[in-house]
């Protein structure tokens, strides 16, 4: 069954970041793979040029959301033979999420053969709360499977002394949340300049491994990286 993965978050929470280590995850196994970008704003995803991106424009002339634009998103991914992943912008998310529910998305896809599996970004810091009740929301509305991905680059991601894994909402939901993964916990010693450097500059871990101005450690680091994200992303889908 085709997997179809959905990067859910507040804007700035790192979904840029884990959209193209999940599409290089694929793309190391030789995976054929359909990368989209739904961000009207600020779209970073389809700036990773080795992906092959499709930017979806949601938008009409007046610069409103047309949310039947979504028609040929969805058109693409049922036509497609593989998995596909879509980066969601804040300016698009809610809009996605009424759209799935009133038009069934996630039963027509199983009919297809094609299971939905949706991506958060819970972020530290001062969007940790925010975070976490969209999270909620989602958990409660959806019947689909979750990867949570903890980004702690902006802080901790502990409310009232408690992490992720003792909150109530993981208790509550942790038969459908398939996976925890630490952006930070994973990251092999690799400093947040060189991983910044990364994304500015739209690098898949790949392509980090042997870019020419990282060093030869620090392109080890990215490799032991590579290899962890890799862990986590089986042990959550297989």
């Amino acid at each position: 069954m085709s997997k179809i993965h959905f990067i859910l978050g507040i804007e700035g929470c790192g979904k840029s970041l884990v959209a193209p280590i999940l599409a290089d995850y694929y793309c190391h196994k030789n995976d054929r793979i359909l990368c989209a970008d739904l961000n009207q704003l600020a779209p970073t995803f389809s700036r990773f040029r080795s992906l092959n991106v499709t930017h979806y424009n949601l938008l009409d002339r007046d610069c409103s959301l047309n949310s039947r634009k979504f028609d040929l998103l969805f058109e693409d991914i049922l036509k497609f033979n593989g998995d596909a992943i879509v980066d969601t912008g804040m300016d698009s998310l809610h809009s996605l999420l009424y759209y799935m529910t009133k038009n069934e998305v996630l039963s027509i896809l199983q009919k297809e053969g094609k299971e939905a599996i949706f991506h958060f970004v819970l972020v530290g810091g001062a969007g940790l709360l925010s975070s976490v009740n969209i999270l909620s929301s989602i958990l409660d509305n959806f019947s689909v499977p979750v990867v949570v991905w903890e980004n702690e680059f902006f802080g901790k991601v502990v409310h009232n002394g408690k992490t992720f894994k003792e909150s109530l909402i993981f208790n509550k939901f942790q038969q459908k949340i398939v996976g925890v993964i630490s952006i930070c916990g994973c990251r092999a010693s690799i400093q947040s300049t060189d991983l910044c450097m990364m994304v500015n500059e739209h690098l898949t871990l790949s392509e980090a491994i042997v870019w020419h101005k990282f060093n030869p450690m620090v392109q080890r680091r990215f490799k032991a990286l590579q290899l962890d994200f890799g862990h986590h992303l089986y042990a959550a889908f297989c």
